[in-house]
């Protein structure tokens, strides 16, 4: 899905953006993997931490951890705005 996407969107990204990354799907496909754990450990942090900070810390940090994951790829893919 993430290569139709971005196939989808080729031309628009090309006349609005600064032009078309070459390394944009693989950096993509490199990052796909981790956003379920983020979403999912940042949604269980939330949930959790009115009864367990501590317990909701531990899960924000893992989310962390696969937050740098992808911003690591997002940083060599030339997006490095956020």
């Amino acid at each position: 899905m993430t290569i139709a996407a971005q196939v989808a969107t080729l031309p628009l990204i090309a006349a609005f953006g600064q032009g078309i990354s070459l390394v944009a799907v693989p950096a993509n496909l490199l990052a796909a993997p981790a956003v379920v754990p983020v979403t999912v450990l940042g949604l269980l942090a939330a949930v959790v931490s009115p009864a367990s900070p501590p317990l909701a810390h531990l899960l924000a940090r893992c989310a962390a951890r696969c937050e740098a994951w992808q911003s690591k790829t997002r940083f060599h893919n030339g997006e490095n705005s956020g």
